[in-house]
């Protein structure tokens, strides 16, 4: 996953918004926003450059906070003299937006010095890859009130920020949200596409962490573990299917349910979450698994045997063609009725050694 986005090191953007004015002189006057469409802080100490992802040409001015004159140009390269904090702020040409022209840019992370708040606020049209790494300095993250159509990914890692409000993000097939060990809070966007991958992991997320704003686009691979804060998880109702579904090494109590994903599948994981008493399943499972993994939990007798009754329901009319590791040992997981003698158990080992498949099992 995170090769999706090591060859996109930068933050990216498109800037589209109407425009009053910049500068003190006549020629200019009018001609640029008082706001900035991006501001950030930055202690960058030597060479600062950004890489242009658009075709545009335009009039972008660049104000490096450090003295110097503005610089004219989407593709901005500055030598900055010393690493205090300076503040820079982007401007755009109300000539070059006229008609609906968009500004497309982009900004290395990995040796930008960025501190602070990294605002996007006032940009009507952010696009691309939005990409935050090596950022231990950045604290908050501000993104459009209105709703953003073209963020495509959107990444963030090792920040101090405290919340994510990703509300006006709709479009966006991918998320990548790790190790934000200040981070208690994410709030999705109502998606108009379908999610191919979401991670949040090893953040500091508190309470609920909601998912139902995805809906029926919620799928593919999501992984959330080792947020050992977080208590429960809200899913939407999605008959999309999974390649992965983790929440591991997180705090979850009480009920973890499942029954809104009607093709849950392939891999399921939610281990060493000594809280979870109840597993709540779809009512019959419409896919194969390679890993069903529950071990390390606090499962009660109805939840271990509703999981053994719906493998053997589903592998009883859908014969096996991939081994299945079914873990439900450790913690305090209940045995199953019967035990290693539970007819579903052995319906199960018989089912997948006539189809010539490995069924490895573990239990209490």
């Amino acid at each position: 996953m995170q090769n999706l986005f090591r060859n996109r090191n930068k933050l990216g953007c498109v800037i589209d918004n109407n425009f009053s004015r910049y500068g003190s002189s006549t020629k200019n006057r009018y001609r640029y926003t008082d706001v900035p469409y991006v501001t950030f802080k930055m202690t960058r100490n030597g060479s600062f450059s950004s890489q242009t992802v658009g075709s545009d040409t335009g009039d972008t001015f660049w104000d490096f906070g450090d003295g110097t004159p503005l610089y004219k140009g989407v593709s901005p390269s500055h030598t900055f003299s010393n690493g205090a904090v300076k503040t820079v702020k982007v401007y755009c040409s109300r000539s070059r937006i006229a008609g609906g022209v968009l500004f497309r840019f982009s900004i290395y992370t990995g040796n930008a010095g960025l501190t602070g708040t990294i605002d996007l606020s006032h940009t009507n049209n952010l696009a691309g890859t939005i990409y935050l790494d090596s950022t231990s300095n950045i604290t908050e993250v501000k993104l459009p009130a209105t709703e953003q159509q073209n963020i495509t990914n959107f990444l963030i890692e090792g920040s101090k920020v405290t919340s994510l409000d990703l509300s006006c993000i709709t479009k966006c097939s991918a998320y990548l949200i790790d190790s934000n060990t200040l981070l208690t809070t994410v709030t999705f966007g109502t998606a108009k596409q379908n999610i191919t991958s979401i991670y949040i992991n090893s953040c500091a997320l508190t309470g609920t962490l909601d998912f139902t704003p995805l809906g029926t686009y919620f799928g593919g691979y999501v992984r959330s573990d080792s947020n050992t804060n977080l208590t429960s998880v809200s899913l939407p109702t999605s008959s999309r299917t999974f390649t992965a579904l983790y929440f591991n090494n997180c705090n979850l109590t009480g009920t973890l349910d499942i029954s809104t994903l009607s093709n849950i599948g392939a891999d399921f994981r939610c281990q060493s979450n000594t809280g979870l008493t109840t597993l709540t399943l779809p009512s019959s499972i419409a896919q194969s698994f390679t890993i069903f993994n529950a071990g390390a939990c606090a499962l009660n007798l109805a939840s271990v045997n509703a999981v053994l009754s719906k493998l053997n329901t589903y592998y009883s009319s859908h014969a096996p063609t991939q081994n299945l590791t079914l873990t439900l040992n450790g913690g305090t997981n209940s045995s199953p009725t019967g035990g290693v003698f539970n007819t579903d158990l052995l319906n199960l080992q018989s089912v997948f050694t006539s189809a010539g498949k490995i069924f490895n099992y573990s239990i209490n």
